[in-house]
């Protein structure tokens, strides 16, 4: 935890007694009703420490300012920043791809050692001597072409993938993620002629720099759910969906997982209570009835 602390009920009280605020409402509710709060039993509480409801819930919302993990404040490990790889612009109506290696050397073969075997053959031609120096040059050479070329086809690659990603995305550049469709990554090997995994290797920890923000290229690779009208929209609009339902529910009553099945359906969008719930969690959003308030 960071504290000292055995589990995270000790850990959120150490906090509270650095805070001055032991014996408050808030450290009682930890102390005496740990159980009870985390399973948001507010009326409960309320009669045990003989207390209004609102008070309870103030109370959890001041529990809900401490840090679960305060450790992480206090890391040594350095922040990881995301550097594109890719860069996407909007030209009047179309998207530029550009590689983001502006500040990154092009690399090249020295002329140097290429003089140094013009001149090796000139002195083996003379003496009919041993070829093993000039064999050796040369196996090096050969050998840093083929990284070079290799380089070269990646930057390639990569900018087919995104050329391609555009093509089939565009009404998500165009208008946001609500508009993002089902795609895989054998689609666009398909249509670029490439092998899937030569894909996948090409979008594994890639980032591109986009008008929408920053995106992992295989962000943009999703599963699809029909519609009733038989169209296909991407799982992670649907999450979308899910989320924007969430923000804008009413506290006092949250949507069920069943509820916000029954509200894609009537959007045209075919999805089960089961899968809604996956989502939900992936999204890191609790419950229901976890996420209840009382005031």
């Amino acid at each position: 935890m960071g504290v000292g602390a055995r589990d995270l009920r000790e850990c959120l009280l150490i906090q509270l007694e650095a805070r001055n605020e032991r014996d408050t409402l808030p450290w009682r509710l930890i102390h005496d009703q740990f159980d009870n709060l985390v399973n948001r039993r507010f009326p409960e509480i309320a009669r045990q420490l003989r207390c209004s409801v609102e008070e309870v819930q103030g109370a959890a919302d001041t529990v809900a300012t401490l840090n679960p993990k305060p450790g992480l404040q206090v890391s040594s490990e350095d922040p990881k920043y995301v550097v594109p790889d890719l860069i996407v612009e909007r030209v009047d109506d179309e998207y530029v791809v550009l590689l983001n290696d502006r500040n990154v050397p092009r690399l090249r073969i020295s002329s140097a050692y290429e003089s140094v075997l013009r001149e090796k053959k000139k002195t083996d031609a003379k003496n009919s001597g041993d070829n093993k120096t000039r064999e050796y040059i040369q196996g090096k050479l050969n050998s840093a072409r083929w990284l070079i070329q290799t380089i070269e086809q990646r930057r390639r690659t990569m900018i087919k993938v995104m050329n391609c990603i555009i093509r089939e995305q565009r009404e998500f550049f165009d208008k946001g993620i609500a508009f993002l469709r089902p795609l895989t990554l054998q689609q666009v090997a398909r249509q670029i002629d490439m092998h899937e995994s030569t894909v996948s290797r090409v979008c594994s920890g890639k980032y591109v720099q986009t008008p929408r923000g920053v995106f992992e290229l295989k962000f943009f690779f999703s599963s699809g759910l029909e519609t009733e009208d038989g169209e296909d929209v991407s799982a992670r609009t649907a999450k979308d969906i899910i989320k924007t339902l969430i923000e804008e529910e009413d506290r006092k009553e949250p949507l069920s997982d069943q509820r916000i099945a029954e509200l894609l359906h009537e959007k045209g969008l075919r999805i089960a209570r089961r899968t809604v719930a996956k989502y939900r969690e992936q999204l890191s959003i609790l419950p229901a009835r976890f996420r209840r308030r009382v005031a």
